[in-house]
């Protein structure tokens, strides 16, 4: 719904540069669109690390990974 939202608003702000009339507003429209874009990346970059958290996280539960990797398993659950 985040992703939905932004996107639209990245769409309507490309959209408004190809106004006539856009002169006036050029310097906020290009400031918007690159705010807006810095939030869809980080938000992406945030979903990137979640998987990635989420793919680690059973790994290094595991009692036997644990003994294999005690260094990793004890910086990962300082990280948790």
């Amino acid at each position: 719904e985040i992703f939905q939202l932004l996107d639209d608003n990245i769409v309507m702000t490309q959209a408004m540069t190809f106004s006539p009339y856009k002169k006036v507003f050029q310097e906020r429209l290009d400031d918007w669109e690159r705010g807006l874009k810095l939030c869809s990346d980080i938000l992406e970059q945030w979903l990137a690390c979640q998987r990635n958290w989420m793919y680690l996280e059973p790994i290094f539960s595991s009692d036997d990974i644990m003994k294999q990797l005690p260094t990793e398993g004890s910086k990962f659950r300082n990280c948790d």
